[in-house]
């Protein structure tokens, strides 16, 4: 069955969330007057105030940074534009981040704060740049409680270059669910980071069915050792262990998890993918897998490299993407101010972040000369669309970007991706009201509310553009996930039905029908298959058992068979909808590619049924489902 989402099968599977922040030192740039385009006499400086963790758990991260962000300085100086940055080391503390905020606004009057870490920039957003109002970017925070932080509900002051972790928390709970995991323990730290990414993961994984039998939080400080907490966290039957942390935590408790046999199995997770844990523990992760931002290649990534090896003789770094871009577009913001005749201020440069890097507008890409035509464009009164080094930069209603998400496996000691989610899979696209159960077992030996509704939304797809058609069948073993009761994204959709697979409109008997349902029933005694069909239009009965003497065809299991309240007639015509694997003689559905090839109408309507599962819970949330009577078992005589 071809797979748009194919299920990987890993030996090992590992959960990590390593928010790696960065650091960089301080920087106070006063060459601007050395820049080849000349500045309008109305132009102001802008101030940009940088906090980076040079030191403490997150340093390690801190010259990627750096290089990042004075690169942008060195091309933005270049381009023309008037712009000063003022940097502050953090030393991965909160507290110190606040007190770093405040010097830079209130001592070089900074309109704009750069800041890493969830923690750090949660703290810095409630206490210094949402009461002063000031607008804040940050470029490596990936807790999900950025995007909904309560101080700042009415003021769209903080906004992030790099991608949450609420995307990565979803795939995380797919790819565990993928593996046949049922109980888990969590072991996370407890900052931002860790809270929010696991929340995100248990209410995803639980929804799905999986129950997370532990959680157990371990300071941010680096401990000599974490056996207490892995006590805790091996309880009730944990198959495995999700960890949400940091590098140098997470080298620790890995290596006690296997020495002390309390776990040998884990679940990975990486803010930005980082070889520093797997280069630690060598061989004993091989074929471990994790998620992590994913890396597409595009024009203004290759413009980016191109121009950062230039500089530096290495090829650069997501963080070191998202800290050229923070600085990048909060400039484009502020000089589009100016050029618009208005008083540059944080408010007003918020008020053009989204102008300068969205739609619509002229492509403008991480490139000296691309940001000089950018400043002409906006002295012009044009508009203009900054694509970033890693991501577009299109900021949405909470200030977040979208990147792709990739799922990556080590194999031979290097992390190889495997698959990879797009951002818009992510998006709410509805309410489901009450649990669709999708286990394997159900599913494929019973009527069910799952198999109902994909049937339901075939059949209507088929009848929007063909109203003769009668019936719809589908087979138990494309339904791959349940579905959880509350919100649903289309994420979800997608593993409930991940294959890619298109609707089909076909002719056939009604002898050739009988036939496909004899081979979707007839293997559902005590064997359960992917075969087992669900149906809509239709209302069947068929031996639990063979022979079956009350069969409609010889050495088959269907009694009867009903479409539109009337017998069905083996000789006539019927006009059904299915799916290409089918209609193709997946499942050993051969009479339905017999009768594609006889000459016989048999459409594809390129109608993906994932997106008719989609636009149902658009349409009519919250959506629901019956078992109605529509299969119906009976004992052989």
């Amino acid at each position: 069955m071809k797979s748009a989402f194919t299920n990987k099968r890993f030996s090992l599977i590992l959960a990590l969330t390593a928010v790696l922040t960065l650091g960089m030192p301080g920087c106070n740039d006063d060459d601007d007057d050395e820049a080849t385009s000349a500045v309008t006499p109305s132009e102001t400086k802008l101030q940009i105030g940088g906090i980076y963790p040079l030191t403490g758990i997150l340093a390690e991260f801190g010259e990627l940074s750096q290089k990042g962000a004075e690169l942008a300085i060195k091309d933005l100086t270049e381009a023309g534009f008037q712009v000063e940055m003022t940097s502050k080391d953090s030393g991965s503390n909160p507290t110190n981040s606040v007190t770093a905020a405040t010097q830079l606004v209130s001592e070089n009057n900074a309109q704009v704060i750069l800041t890493a870490s969830a923690s750090e920039t949660i703290e810095v957003a409630e206490k210094v740049t949402i009461p002063n109002q000031v607008l804040q970017i940050s470029y490596a925070a990936v807790s999900p409680t950025v995007s909904v932080l309560a101080a700042d509900d009415g003021h769209d002051l903080l906004f992030r270059t790099n991608v949450s972790g609420t995307a990565q928390g979803i795939v995380l709970a797919k790819t565990a669910i993928d593996k046949g995991y049922q109980k888990l323990a969590l072991l996370y730290v407890d900052d931002a980071l860790g809270q929010g990414t696991a929340q995100v993961f248990t209410e995803n994984f639980e929804n799905w069915g999986g129950q997370v039998v532990a959680a157990v939080k371990h300071s941010t400080e680096v401990q000599s050792t974490y056996v207490d907490e892995l006590t805790q966290a091996a309880v009730d039957g944990a198959e495995a262990l999700v960890v949400i942390s940091f590098p140098q935590h997470i080298i620790v408790f890995l290596q006690e998890a296997m020495a002390g046999s309390f776990f040998d199995k884990f679940l990975f997770v990486m803010a930005q993918r980082s070889e520093t844990v797997i280069n630690a523990m060598g061989s004993m992760l091989e074929g471990v897998c994790g998620t992590a931002p994913a890396v597409v290649f595009s024009d203004s990534m290759d413009k980016f490299n191109v121009r950062y090896q230039a500089e530096y003789g290495t090829l650069s770094t997501q963080l070191a993407g998202n800290a050229y871009d923070a600085v990048v577009v909060s400039t484009l913001a502020a000089y589009a101010v100016q050029a618009k005749g208005e008083t540059m201020t944080a408010i007003t440069i918020r008020d053009h972040l989204r102008d300068v890097a969205g739609a619509p507008g002229e492509r403008v890409e991480p490139k000296i000369d691309e940001l000089k035509r950018a400043r002409e464009l906006l002295q012009a009164g044009k508009q203009i669309n900054y694509n970033g080094a890693y991501t577009d930069v299109d900021f949405d209603e909470k200030g977040d970007v979208s990147a792709p998400i990739d799922v990556w496996c080590v194999k031979d000691g290097q992390m190889i991706t495997e698959n990879t989610f797009m951002p818009d899979n992510f998006e709410v696209v509805g309410k489901a009201g009450m649990f669709f159960d999708g286990s394997k077992d159900f599913v494929r030996s019973q009527e069910s509310p799952l198999g109902n509704l994909v049937a339901d939304v075939m059949l209507a797809g088929a009848q929007a553009s063909d109203n003769t058609v009668a019936a719809s069948f589908i087979n138990a073993g494309s339904l791959r996930n349940s579905i959880g009761e509350g919100e649903i994204t289309h994420s979800e959709l997608l593993i409930v039905l991940p294959f890619g697979n298109t609707l089909f409109v076909l002719d056939i008997t009604g002898r050739e029908l009988v036939s496909a349902l004899d081979n979707g029933f007839s293997q559902s005694g005590s064997e359960t298959t992917g075969a087992f069909l669900s149906v809509a239009g239709m209302q069947i009965s068929y031996c639990d058992t063979t022979p079956c003497a009350e069969a409609l065809l010889d050495n088959g299991v269907v009694t009867s068979v009903t479409i539109n309240a009337e017998a069905i007639e083996l000789d006539k015509t019927y006009r059904v909808a299915t799916h290409d694997y089918l209609a193709g003689g997946g499942d050993n559905f051969t009479m339905l590619e017999e009768a594609c090839n006889s000459g016989s109408y048999c459409q594809n309507t390129d109608k993906l049924l994932v997106d008719l599962l989609t636009g149902e819970f658009q349409n009519n949330s919250p959506v629901t489902r019956n078992v109605e009577g529509r299969i119906n078992q009976i004992s052989s005589p």
